[in-house]
C-alpha cells in the first residue's frame, strides 16, 4: 500500500479517535438525570379578588364621594372629614353629615365618643365637638397651616401648623406654644 492510500484511512482512524476523546471529557456529573417537573398553573382568580383588595369582611363604600383627607374610629363610632364631616355610628358601615364647612377638614382626633377636634386647612383653627357632633364649635387661632391634631389626655390636646398649639379645655381655647424662631413648621 502506498502512502497516498493510507493517508485517508489514518484521517479517519485520527478523526474516529478524537471524537471518541472528546465524548469522554465532560462534566461529571454524579445525579442520575432527572426529567424537569411539570410546570404549575396559578390558581384561578376571581372576579373578586380582581376588584376587592381589602381584608376579608370589608366592603368599598362610594356613597361619600369627596376627597377624604383623615379617619378616626373609637369603637364603632368614627368621623371622616373631606369637604364636609361625616359621622358613622356602625363601625363604617353606613356615614351621615354632620357638618358641613367653608374650609377643608383636614385631620380628626378623638377622645372617647363624644369628644373630637378637628383641624381646619387654611381656615385658621379647629371644629369642636364636646356631644358626639351633635354641635360643633369653631374656634380661630392665628395659624393658616393647621395639619395635626391630636389629644394627649382627656382635656389636653395639641396641634402643629405654623406653630405648636396647645389646649387643656378639650380644645375650647387654644395657646402657641412655640414657633420655631419665627421660621413656622408649615404644613409638613
Amino acid at each position: 500500500m502506498s502512502n497516498y492510500q493510507t493517508f485517508p484511512m489514518k484521517l479517519v482512524t485520527f478523526l474516529a479517535v478524537f471524537l471518541l476523546f472528546l465524548a469522554g471529557c465532560g462534566k461529571e456529573n454524579n445525579e442520575p438525570n432527572r426529567p424537569d417537573p411539570p410546570p404549575v398553573d396559578p390558581p384561578p382568580i376571581t372576579p373578586a379578588e380582581i376588584t376587592d383588595t381589602l381584608a376579608s369582611g370589608w366592603v368599598i363604600d362610594t356613597s361619600i364621594t369627596t376627597t377624604n383627607n383623615d379617619i378616626f374610629f373609637i369603637n364603632n363610632i368614627g368621623y371622616l372629614s373631606a369637604e364636609n364631616i361625616y359621622k358613622s355610628i356602625d363601625g363604617g358601615i353606613s356615614w351621615n353629615s354632620v357638618h358641613t364647612s367653608e374650609q377643608i377638614v383636614e385631620n380628626i382626633a378623638m377622645q372617647g365618643e363624644l369628644e373630637a377636634v378637628f383641624s381646619l386647612v387654611r381656615g385658621g383653627g379647629f371644629l369642636v365637638t364636646h356631644d358626639g357632633g351633635s354641635t360643633f364649635k369653631k374656634v380661630i387661632v392665628n395659624d393658616m397651616d393647621i395639619s395635626d391634631v391630636f389629644y394627649l389626655d382627656e382635656k389636653t390636646v395639641g396641634a402643629i401648623g405654623n406653630y405648636f398649639w396647645t389646649s387643656t379645655d378639650a380644645g375650647d381655647s387654644w395657646t402657641r406654644i412655640s414657633d420655631n424662631n419665627g421660621n413656622g413648621f408649615g404644613n409638613t
